[in-house]
C-alpha cells in the first residue's frame, strides 16, 4: 500500500484509501465463510491497525471532499 501511495504522490495524484470499519473491530462477530472467503476477509487483519497507525504518523490525510477535481477545490 505504501509503495503505491508514494508512486501516486510522486505523480501528483492524491491517493484514496478506504477500509471497512470491521477491519479494525476486534469484536467483529464470526462469519461463516468458505476457507477461501476466510482468507480473503480475515488473513492479515491483525496487521491492519499497526499499518494504519504507521501511515497516519508519516502522512497527512484529509477528507475526500477536500480533493481537487480538474484543478478546482470542492
Amino acid at each position: 500500500v505504501e509503495s503505491l501511495m508514494r508512486k501516486s504522490l510522486d505523480a501528483g495524484i492524491p491517493p484514496v484509501l478506504y477500509l471497512h470499519p470491521w477491519e479494525l473491530d476486534e469484536a467483529h462477530p464470526p462469519m461463516h465463510l468458505s476457507f477461501v472467503g476466510n482468507l480473503v476477509h480475515f488473513a492479515g487483519r491483525a496487521r491492519t491497525r499497526p499499518r494504519l497507525e504507521s501511515l497516519l504518523r508519516r502522512y497527512r490525510f484529509a477528507p475526500i471532499s477536500s480533493a481537487e477535481v480538474d484543478g478546482a477545490v470542492r
